[in-house]
């Protein structure tokens, strides 16, 4: 017993010091942690404005005001109130406002402790709160800390959200910044807030959950999902990892009760003892006597307690990272594992941005190649190298080398010279090789960067080499992910196996369909140009580029990881900065644009012609009060709609039996998580494209396949036109969704066939893979009456499925109805 005392008295006294650490710990971290909820806090909101949702808010935050706030007197002194669950909707119906899932919560000084729940008064910020939402509170007029706050839109001094540990700390950082956020010392509501925190942690299951969810998310953050929402739930996981590791280890004993005895002794010789529980019982309840006790006899009761060392609990302790009771080496490597698994995840986020910024980055790329010219954008921030001559000149098959080599008799050309490069351009600047034979093998050289390319066939034909044409498809990439610590910190694991491909697969070009970087993930270092222009130098800086480029032309479309996730607000900040690199390093070499200016982009080549869509400069915000299946919903715009569809009516050239239209996002509606966010929940504008199509297949005999991405799973699906209508079988649209070429994939299964109508059929979903691209291969049959374009999907470097669709026959005396091969 004097042991336990003595123990109890020692953890009283290490609890103040762990308070004491804290406070220090929060006076050094705190500026660093406000700037980054500030950032946080001016991102959530410009994201909700921009989106519109405050529209719904504003009205909702209004009503309760008007009934509620608007009557308070002014005081310049605010301070936050919370409300917990059971004392709400009291505190509503007192105040008149008669809202179950909403609420404004504000105090002024120490008025509501005063007054309580009929407290008046006008507060300088208000927070919208959802339905079972809660705030810790001690009383009336503090706010402790978050405990279920999520799904909340805070305005002004306030940074309160989800429901963890981690934001309590959060919270309590903020106060120490803001002496007017409560009315009691900060010193005696800090200990309050580290008592609430200890209650928890103080128990296995709390502890164990923690230890247990900092290394999930840190596994996660590495190696599943590089969600922007892990980095700072990790570190601060980190910091209450070691603080209760420490506590843990110091409080838990290494002995357990391996035994315990107690002994009746009767003193007073031939009085009865106790016989029954009940008799025990009472007895050690300090009950002076019993049924059998009356007659004054005395007793004496000891109890002998026999304890053993305890098991070191390896298992436990490596899995959950709790100390091990006995064992100081198995306890200090678990904690080794958690830190490791942190200083992995900082080196992941910050070791390229902080250390790679690629400033001084040159480098040559191949973009459009058509029959007869190719574009190439050059990059040099050297500008003592300049002037940059740019030459070419053709290549011969060599039968013995069975390889295209130069020779003497096809000597060097001039493409022309650059003499001056700018940062307005981040010193980059696009050229034209011109006047080159179709299908024929080229060199280039540009200063030190050279490269090879093929042109495209002439319209309507096929390469002569192969009979065939051919092109890769894919999007969506990140450094270094999955991460391996013994990687480049810009290595691109899946351009390995693209690399690998390049030479069997013979195409004329990638075509990418967006996301060829991730601002936003797993965390977003500005929403400046900068930021955005140092993404794009990263991957072209990355040591897994030269080997997927040097041979390959790159076509590219944006998405909405050019910009931010999910983007819906047209060209409203930070899309000026997010276009600027976009533009050059992408659109200055692509194909031409539509139209001056625009931002999607239309050619032919061979037996194809394409159409690139830019699906986030133009669409409504998808989040708006209108109707999916309101015409005035449009993901496009009217104008790229009206160049979309004049496309598709305009009669195909001799020989090109194929209309691809290039979708960043999916067209098809079985998607079913986040599919607001694609075509889904665009349907009016999709129909209407739809029908286009079927249009397309029932007149001629070109077919029209769409290509997506953005999914991170691959999906195969027809759009049959519905029956007995007045498009053939033969009319039906195919869409391959394929990504990512280096990036996550989804754990969890999406995409799902349903039964709306008109019916949409999945051929093939193959959601598994860290690295995916289709390789597209078009040939003529038949004397070129019809033409076959073969899908072929490479998952991981292994090619795991293939499909074949046929054009339609056309009007050559074919069926309607006919399927040709």
């Amino acid at each position: 017993m004097q042991e336990a005392d003595q123990a109890g008295s020692a953890g009283g006294r290490m609890g103040e010091e762990v308070v004491r650490a804290i406070t220090q710990a929060a006076a050094a971290f705190r500026r660093f942690w406000i700037d980054w909820a500030s950032r946080q806090l001016t991102q959530q909101c410009r994201t909700l404005e921009t989106r519109q949702r405050t529209t719904v808010i504003r009205s909702a935050t209004e009503e309760i005001r008007d009934g509620f706030v608007n009557s308070m007197p002014h005081t310049e002194e605010v301070q936050p109130m919370g409300m917990d669950r059971s004392s709400r909707g009291e505190y509503l119906g007192d105040s008149g406002v008669g809202k179950e899932d909403l609420g404004v919560v504000g105090a002024v000084g120490g008025e509501f402790a005063r007054q309580g729940p009929g407290f008046r008064g006008k507060s300088s910020f208000y927070v919208v709160l959802n339905a079972g939402d809660t705030i810790i509170m001690r009383k009336p007029g503090t706010v402790h800390s978050p405990g279920t706050f999520r799904d909340c839109w805070i305005r002004s001094k306030c940074f309160l959200r989800t429901n963890n540990i981690i934001e309590s700390m959060e919270a309590t950082i903020w106060e120490l910044a803001n002496p007017g956020s409560t009315n009691e010392d900060q010193a005696e509501q800090l200990t309050h807030i580290w008592r609430q925190v200890r209650r928890w942690l103080d128990h296995d299951r709390w502890t164990t959950r923690l230890e247990g969810n900092q290394r999930l998310e840190e596994f996660e953050g590495l190696y599943q999902i590089p969600g922007h929402h892990f980095p700072p739930i990790i570190l601060y996981s980190l910091i209450v990892f070691l603080i209760s590791f420490g506590i843990t280890s110091r409080e838990t004993s290494p002995y357990e009760i391996v035994e315990d005895e107690v002994d009746i002794i009767v003193n007073d010789r031939g009085q009865p003892i106790p016989t029954t529980d009940e008799e025990i019982e009472e007895l050690l309840a300090g009950r002076e006597e019993t049924e059998n006790t009356k007659k004054g006899g005395k007793l004496d009761i000891e109890e002998t307690i026999l304890l053993g060392e305890r098991d070191p609990q390896i298992l436990k302790t490596l899995l959950f990272g709790l100390p091990s009771p006995t064992s100081s080496l198995w306890s200090l490597i678990t904690m080794a594992i958690n830190i490791i698994l942190s200083l992995s995840v900082a080196d992941m986020i910050y070791r390229a941005p902080v250390l790679y910024e690629s400033h001084d980055l040159s480098f040559a790329r191949l973009g459009f190649v058509s029959d007869n010219s190719a574009n190439l954008l050059i990059r040099e921030p050297d500008l003592r190298k300049l002037p940059i001559y740019i030459g070419y000149r053709e290549l011969a098959y060599d039968r013995d080398t069975r390889a295209f080599v130069s020779t003497a008799k096809n000597g060097w050309k001039t493409a022309g010279q650059i003499y001056w490069l700018t940062n307005e351009t981040d010193y980059t600047h696009p050229l034209i090789i011109p006047n080159l034979r179709p299908s024929t093998h080229y060199e280039y050289a540009a200063n030190n960067h050279t490269g090879r390319f093929v042109t495209g066939p002439p319209v309507g034909k096929t390469s002569p080499d192969i009979n065939k044409f051919t092109f890769l498809i894919s999007s969506c990439i990140k450094p270094r992910f999955p991460y391996n610590p013994l990687d480049h910190p810009l290595a691109i694991p899946g351009f390995r196996h693209l690399a690998e491909w390049i030479p069997k697969a013979q195409a004329s070009f990638m075509l990418f369909l967006g996301d060829f970087i991730y601002i936003d993930v797993p965390y977003r270092f500005g929403v400046e140009k900068e930021a955005y222009r140092r993404e794009y130098r990263q991957v072209y800086a990355s040591p897994s580029w030269p080997p997927v480029s040097s041979a390959l032309p790159w076509i590219h479309v944006i998405d909405d990881h050019e910009i931010a996730n999910d983007w819906d607000s047209n060209t409203t900040a930070p899309y000026p900065a997010a276009i600027d690199p976009f533009t050059h390093y992408h659109a200055s070499v692509n194909p031409p644009p539509v139209h001056p200016g625009a931002t999607y982009f239309s050619f032919v080549q061979g037996p194809a012609s394409f159409f690139l869509l830019d699906t986030r400069s133009y669409r409504t915000p998808e989040f708006s009060p209108v109707d999916p299946l309101s015409a005035s919903k449009s993901m496009l715009g009217h104008v790229q709609l009206q160049h979309l569809l004049a496309f598709l009516q305009e009669p195909s050239p001799e020989g090109v039996h194929w209309k691809f239209v290039i979708s960043s996002i999916p067209f098809t509606r079985n998607w079913r998580f986040n599919n607001a966010d694609t075509w889904a929940g665009y349907l009016y504008e999709r129909q209407v494209i739809l029908e286009a199509m079927w249009d397309v297949g029932a007149t001629s005999s070109t077919g029209v396949v769409i290509l997506s991405g953005d999914r991170h799973e691959f999906a195969a699906t027809s759009f049959p036109p519905p029956a007995g209508g007045k498009w053939p079988l033969a009319a039906t649209v195919y869409e391959f969704s394929t990504s990512p070429l280096s990036m996550f994939y989804l754990p969890i299964r999406t995409y799902m066939e349903g039964e709306e109508e008109p019916k949409e059929v999945c051929i093939k979903y193959l959601p598994d893979g860290n690295s995916k691209f289709g390789i597209v291969e078009i040939e003529s049959v038949s004397g070129d009456e019809q033409s076959l374009c073969k899908f072929r999907l490479v998952v991981d470097g292994k090619e795991v499925w293939a499909y074949v669709v046929s054009s339609p026959p056309g009007g050559k005396g074919k069926g309607k109805d006919a399927v040709w091969g």
